[in-house]
């Protein structure tokens, strides 16, 4: 026999339920993580091994027509940028991996009711999540956000930031295998 709406709303609990929803969403981040890992290592390899092959092409056309050698160099461009490509992917893994964790101490803090009470346990979830980033873009985001920023206002000035930032050691930047 179900539960009347009385019963259920005396078994309710907004922290239960704030737990299983962080919960489903760090099981539904790590899936997509791990089912893109996949795809991604194979293109990978594969497109290593195609620029070792435009290599060895490329050597052996020395003697061959310059159209032919052209095509051995766009060959080896275009596996250059599908290796650029998959190196983006492991960025975003990165971020998704750090936001998982994130969510899994926050459930973890907010689960014991002594503990979330305590401020001196949420500034210390706050210097585990913000020495976990290893990319500038997710310390601005953080920082910017702990100052009290919407999610909007985070997103503008981190866009700004990097679109006005030169090429340098921001530590986001993609480097080839």
């Amino acid at each position: 026999m179900p539960a009347s709406e009385t019963e259920l709303d005396a078994n309710w609990c907004h922290i239960r339920e704030t737990l299983t929803m962080l919960q489903l969403s760090t099981a539904q981040i790590r899936s997509s993580m791990k089912d893109g890992d996949a795809s991604i290592s194979e293109l990978s390899n594969t497109l290593g091994a195609i620029s070792d092959h435009a290599l060895e092409l490329r050597e052996k056309l020395d003697s061959a027509t310059d159209e032919a050698l052209q095509h051995a160099e766009t060959i080896s461009h275009e596996v250059q940028k599908g290796i650029v490509a998959c190196q983006f992917h492991d960025r975003v893994t990165q971020r998704l991996d750090h936001v998982t964790d994130a969510l899994q101490h926050l459930g973890d803090l907010i689960s014991s009711p002594t503990e979330y009470a305590n401020p001196d346990n949420w500034l210390k979830l706050q210097d585990e999540i913000r020495n976990s980033y290893t990319m500038d873009s997710e310390r601005i985001m953080f920082e910017h956000i702990m100052m009290g920023a919407s999610v909007d206002e985070a997103l503008e000035i981190y866009q700004h930031h990097f679109d006005s930032a030169p090429d340098d050691n921001s530590g986001d930047e993609i480097e080839l295998f």
